[in-house]
């Protein structure tokens, strides 16, 4: 999700001819801060020139900071286990807890409206190469 925000933020301001990300990235892509695409896409220039809401910016960043906490494995992720009740059986990583339904339906539900966001989006990438004559 994390990786998907990036991509949206810099397809979203490499759709635009007055906003120079591809140039930039063009000129060095292997150390072009694709990290920061986030903060760019929510620069008061690049929402207007994009025609997206002041709340674009704040979203993707607030999607981008959750996931990235969680897109790394933890020591506490890798080192858990347990061993089963059942003879020679142990599991390694996160398993499932009945008692944390409420909890994993809660974050499905958080990931699908990302999802959504982020898709919706892409209409906004279209729209900017059809205003500028880059696709009919």
């Amino acid at each position: 999700m994390r990786q998907f925000c990036e991509t949206v933020s810099m397809s979203l301001m490499c759709s635009h001819p007055k906003i120079n990300t591809f140039t930039e990235f063009e000129k060095n892509p292997k150390f072009y801060p694709l990290y920061k695409s986030i903060d760019f896409i929510g620069r008061k220039k690049n929402v207007k020139l994009l025609g997206l809401s002041d709340q674009v910016g704040i979203v993707l960043k607030e999607i981008y900071n959750f996931h990235n906490q969680y897109s790394h494995a933890s020591a506490l992720s890798i080192y858990y286990h347990f061993i089963s009740s059942k003879e020679q059986e142990i599991s390694f990583g996160g398993d499932f807890h009945p008692d944390k339904i409420q909890f994993y339906n809660t974050e499905i539900e958080d990931r699908i409206d990302a999802a959504i966001f982020l898709y919706s989006l892409m209409d906004n990438i279209e729209r900017i190469l059809k205003e500028n004559n880059v696709i009919s």
